[in-house]
């Protein structure tokens, strides 16, 4: 499970194992948005990218994921 927030113009990326936290980002947005929906949809492809290596390398340990990966966003 992946959880994008928005705090002013500061991202936050939690990716998650189950419950547990297994990767997370903080990012300062270089162009402002119109909108947060705007800047989180910014974000998504990076993150995306992110949880496919993650997914390849959880693979090469043997670690196979039973269920798609979920991405949330608040906006």
């Amino acid at each position: 499970m992946t959880m994008i927030s928005r705090i002013a113009s500061l991202l936050l990326v939690f990716v998650f194992l189950g419950d547990s936290l297994i990767s997370w980002k903080r990012k300062k947005q270089s162009i402002i948005s119109q909108s947060s929906t705007e800047a989180e949809y910014r974000v998504m492809p990076s993150t995306t990218k992110e949880i496919v290596w993650l997914c390849w390398l959880l693979a090469d340990m043997e670690v196979f994921l039973s269920h798609p990966t979920l991405m949330y966003c608040d906006n």
